[in-house]
């Protein structure tokens, strides 16, 4: 295993972000086909749960890494041409209108069907 360098992230460490486990999403996609449930469902993490500093520490726990993070300001890394989402997963910029709002989807309907989540134990509360 490779330890992580420093990374960069958007300043706000109280930033949320929403995303879900593939194993989750496979296994709800299972359930669903076989209790025969169709629909329009958007499958996710709940909103407002998960801060990005929540998903990296996670991550840097479940990896095992010595990795350290550095709180940059959302000007800084635009001007160092930072690629939001894909140079830094789950970031998007709070300036730009097209994209606020985006990691704030309700997922009602997938919990209420049979969605649950193992990563983030406060995204299965709700």
């Amino acid at each position: 295993m490779c330890p992580l360098v420093e990374r960069y992230s958007f300043r706000t460490t109280r930033r949320f972000v929403q995303s879900i486990e593939a194993r989750d999403l496979a296994q709800w996609i299972v359930k669903m086909i076989e209790q025969k449930r169709a629909g329009v469902y958007n499958a996710d993490g709940r909103p407002n749960v998960v801060t990005m500093q929540d998903r990296l520490s996670e991550c840097k726990t479940v990896s095992g890494s010595d990795a350290s993070f550095t709180w940059a300001d959302e000007n800084f890394l635009l001007k160092e041409e930072v690629n939001s989402w894909t140079d830094m997963a789950l970031s998007l910029p709070e300036s730009e209108p097209q994209v606020r709002g985006f990691m704030f989807g309700s997922c009602d309907k997938s919990f209420e069907s049979v969605l649950t989540t193992r990563l983030k134990r406060k995204q299965s509360e709700g």
